[in-house]
């Protein structure tokens, strides 16, 4: 998914793996807007990988815990 993006040139700066999870439940949405100037999934993507970039690995034990990429995207949007 993260390769998919950077190939289709949406900039989001600081994806790592670890969001992974979030992103897979956002693709579809951003994908289905791409053309929309402004695409709140993709912003919240933005959003979750710029401010919680820095404190990844301090949110690693709490992203093992949840079991869908639902409750991680909640969890994520929940920080921001």
């Amino acid at each position: 998914a993260i390769s998919y993006v950077q190939i289709m040139g949406i900039p989001v700066p600081g994806l790592v793996p670890e969001f992974t999870p979030v992103l897979e439940y956002l693709l579809p949405h951003i994908v289905t807007h791409i053309r929309e100037p402004y695409d709140a999934n993709l912003q919240l993507l933005r959003d979750v990988v710029h401010r919680l970039g820095p404190v990844l690995s301090q949110l690693q034990p709490e992203l093992s815990k949840t079991d869908s990429l639902e409750e991680s995207l909640k969890f994520f949007a929940m920080l921001v």
